[in-house]
């Protein structure tokens, strides 16, 4: 089966929804085991985990992919910087909410996580994949399949055909993280 510019677009964007989606769930259960004052040691871990397993490596993917595909038009390049920019902000801020033993600090900093990741998922739905998708429209007249299609196709086969290399290969590296996702 071959994967149409639509299909692709239509799965990272799905994807997206289910990565918030995710993201959301984890943040609010932060938030509810600190206030109903019990132990939010494992909501805390619950996010840790889900965003070293799940969200990190789609955004190291991305980073290899459409961001290389986003980098070649000067009009975004500022744009991915700031992108760049932000999933070692998230990565950082992780590492700072796996250290932390203040409740209240916790779920501050669960709450930051949910809230750049919200806005840095929205400009890749609203800024960044809309521009590739019109910037695509010109390599295809030209005769050419889009740039951004053929970054995308790849991170989708990378990320589901059963024959890829194993997971573990898109790990973000923080060394901080990585001691944390071993010790489960």
């Amino acid at each position: 089966m071959t994967m149409t510019e639509a299909d692709a677009l239509e799965a990272m964007l799905a994807h997206h929804r289910d990565l918030e989606d995710g993201v959301d769930r984890r943040v609010a259960a932060v938030r509810a085991a600190v206030t109903a004052g019990g132990a939010h040691e494992a909501a805390v871990a619950g996010l840790v985990a889900y965003m070293a397993d799940e969200v990190l490596p789609h955004a190291l993917a991305e980073e290899q992919s459409i961001y290389e595909a986003a980098r070649l038009r000067p009009d975004l390049a500022e744009a991915v910087a700031t992108m760049v920019d932000e999933h070692r902000e998230l990565v950082a801020s992780l590492e700072g909410l796996a250290r932390d033993r203040d409740p209240v600090e916790a779920a501050e900093i669960a709450t930051s996580i949910g809230a750049l990741f919200e806005v840095h998922v929205a400009k890749e739905n609203d800024l960044l994949l809309p521009a590739l998708q019109e910037a695509g429209k010109h390599q295809r007249s030209q005769g050419f399949e889009p740039a951004w299609c053929h970054h995308a196709r790849n991170w989708l086969h990378a990320r589901y055909l059963p024959s890829t290399p194993s997971r573990e290969q898109g790990r973000w590296p923080s060394p901080r993280l990585g001691s944390i996702r071993k010790a489960e």
